[in-house]
């Protein structure tokens, strides 16, 4: 076992002893990379706007 693996079932056991489905923390990881690569794009469309504008 790696300690990563080690930390991951460390982190998850509390929330699995309460009921928790271990498929929910895989939709979690899932969406929480939608949204990451959502907010990339809203900060690169930013960016490409500041470039675009003319300056002052």
């Amino acid at each position: 076992m790696t300690w990563i693996f080690i930390a991951q079932i460390c982190l998850q056991n509390p929330y699995i002893n309460e009921g928790m489905e271990e498929v929910q923390f895989s939709e979690a990881r899932e969406e929480l990379a939608i949204l990451e690569k959502d907010y990339e794009e809203v900060n690169l469309s930013v960016i490409d706007e500041e470039i675009d504008k003319p300056p002052e």
